[in-house]
């Protein structure tokens, strides 16, 4: 059951309905009033080319099943907006391909009631001061989000999440795990202000596998003391400002990682081991392997696919470090 958005006007008619919109056509605003009343999930489709800026949040969708789809040229602007822009508070919820920006207070907030929510392929890029996506249930980030200007690009509290595929630049934090279960794999985090990932002692457990840490300010991945531990393997951890891991976790498995020229040194405290490459990876564009990289097979199977469309899980002897096989494209 499709509604499709016809106007870019921020309309709010009481009564709207898709066959009797009001106005200048069924806005985003009303479309959404529309299919939070009970019944069945349906996908409220942009089909407009064009900015809607926003004066508040818009309404949260409530009805499980909900799907919001974005389109090409489509931004929802909102202008010192300092609530909750977009809020996924209901279960199995997907927004797709959504471009969001201006907010102040978080772009997208998926609550405790969102278990199992999606949001993808979106463009978040709220005041420098703001969060881009607050996970506070179960969920997916991913694939394919590219956040940034935000104070903190991605922060979750809930009880799992799976971080993936995502460009994470060009903010003040990257990703704050600050409780539950934490999966980071496959992210491009580069360029933030601060820590690429940091996972703090709320946190149960934080898997980073296949990611690449460039440039942030701190340290690559910075970690408290989890309980259930940390466990690093197939990143590629290069000229962050502080260390590429500072593990704080007694229980981790770090190893089969590579390491250049991180301003605090590699991996503290225990330092680089014999299975982690410690030289220059030698990037082509877009922080993808050139063709000559020694990172190339040097990583260990984790059972994840990077292979892209080709069979198998990798090319090679082994995996290669960072977030996608060479010479596949990274996400």
């Amino acid at each position: 059951d499709l509604v499709e958005v016809t106007t870019s006007a921020d309309e709010d008619d009481p009564g709207a309905t898709p066959a009797a919109p009001g106005g200048t056509g069924l806005s985003l605003r009303e479309a959404l009033t529309f299919v939070n009343h009970p019944g069945a999930a349906r996908t409220v489709r942009i089909g407009v080319a064009e900015p809607i800026s926003h004066a508040s949040p818009l309404p949260a969708l409530v009805v499980p099943g909900t799907r919001l789809v974005g389109a090409p040229g489509a931004t929802l602007g909102f202008p010192q907006v300092n609530q909750p822009c977009v809020k996924l508070d209901a279960a199995d919820l997907l927004l797709l391909g959504v471009s969001i920006t201006g907010c102040t207070n978080a772009a997208v907030l998926m609550t405790p009631r969102s278990g199992g929510s999606q949001v993808a392929e979106s463009f978040i890029e709220p005041a420098p001061t703001a969060k881009g996506i607050v996970g506070e249930a179960t969920g997916i980030i991913g694939p394919r989000n590219v956040i940034a200007s935000a104070g903190k690009a991605v922060e979750v509290t809930g009880a799992w999440y799976l971080v993936e595929e995502n460009r994470i630049h060009a903010n003040d934090r990257g990703i704050l795990a600050d409780g539950g279960t934490v999966v980071v794999r496959r992210n491009l985090v580069h360029d933030n202000g601060l820590h690429g990932l940091q996972a703090t002692a709320r946190a149960s457990s934080c898997t980073v596998v296949h990611n690449v840490f460039d440039g942030n300010g701190g340290d690559g991945v910075l970690s408290g003391a989890l309980a259930g531990g940390l466990v690093a393997r197939n990143n590629l951890f290069t000229r962050n400002g502080g260390f590429g891991i500072q593990n704080g976790s007694a229980a981790a498995a770090l190893d089969h990682n590579g390491f250049f020229a991180n301003a605090l040194g590699a991996l503290w405290p225990a330092g680089a081991g014999p299975s982690d490459l410690v030289t220059d990876p030698l990037y082509g564009g877009g922080l993808r392997l050139s063709p000559m990289s020694p990172a190339i097979d040097r990583g260990i199977d984790t059972g994840l696919d990077v292979n892209g469309p080709a069979a198998g899980d990798y090319d090679g002897a082994a995996p290669d470090l960072g977030a996608s096989e060479a010479p596949y494209p990274a996400p």
